[in-house]
């Protein structure tokens, strides 16, 4: 029977259900496949290529200026991570325009993912949207929608479909490829307001998270995956989700 793989996993920029308006404008997940000697081998090289007197050896201490070449060391070609890591990066507001722009499609229905449908419209908003209609009305459309599609957002904020629309209608005398996707959406109101008060009556539970491990793969991306641009890069192994 085979050793089961122990991965190191960790995130960076989770803010509960606030997807805009936050500390962080994209959300990082990464595992890591090394063995412990192998790992304690690279704490103890960086300790002396960027020292520190902390006992746990943290992300910032090798972030500062000072300690660049370090960083380059550590996640260059020829580093110790290379063919070890895995990146996933998402630029929260890309999500959500991803999300917005589903409800356009006559086959939407809720998923975990974003709609490969969806790309073109989504890429176009999230390109366009602040500079078609000002940071002040863009933060506005965003935040309403944040909330609109969500069944719990945990702080106690109600956003109505009658308010986020009172908002479309201004938008959507704007022109341009974002000013197109507002007149879209005031179009398919009815699907809006049938999503969220599905969301409200039975909102979706998350699946059960898999307990199996597997290590860092160079297989291509699914074709819905590739559809959303999830590029990789070279060292380490890293996976976006925002348009190109």
């Amino acid at each position: 029977m085979a050793q089961p793989l122990e991965i190191a996993c960790d995130e960076s920029g989770a803010e509960g259900e606030k997807l805009v308006g936050g500390n962080s404008d994209v959300f990082a997940h990464a595992s890591v496949l090394m063995d412990a000697e192998a790992a304690a081998a690279v704490i103890a090289e960086l300790r002396v290529r960027a020292p520190t007197p902390a006992d746990e050896y943290r992300a910032n201490h090798v972030l500062r200026e000072k300690h660049r070449a370090a960083l380059l060391w550590l996640l260059g070609p020829s580093g110790p991570v290379l063919g070890h890591v895995r990146v996933f990066v998402a630029d929260k507001t890309f999500w959500l325009t991803g999300k917005v722009t589903g409800l356009l499609q006559d086959d939407h229905t809720p998923r975990l993912g974003l709609d490969p449908l969806a790309r073109a419209d989504a890429v176009a908003l999230y390109r366009e949207g602040r500079r078609t209609f000002g940071p002040g009305r863009w933060a506005a459309f965003l935040d309403s929608f944040n909330y609109l599609l969500r069944a719990k957002n945990g702080q106690g904020i109600t956003t109505s479909v009658a308010d986020t629309y009172l908002l479309i209608d201004e938008l959507r005398t704007a022109k341009g490829p974002a000013g197109d996707v507002m007149r879209a959406l005031w179009e398919v109101r009815d699907r809006v307001e049938e999503f969220r008060d599905r969301l409200l009556t039975d909102p979706p539970t998350s699946s059960p998270r898999s307990t199996r491990s597997s290590p860092p793969s160079s297989r291509p991306s699914p074709p819905g995956a590739t559809a959303w641009t999830m590029a990789a890069a070279p060292s380490p192994s890293c996976t976006t989700a925002r348009p190109r």
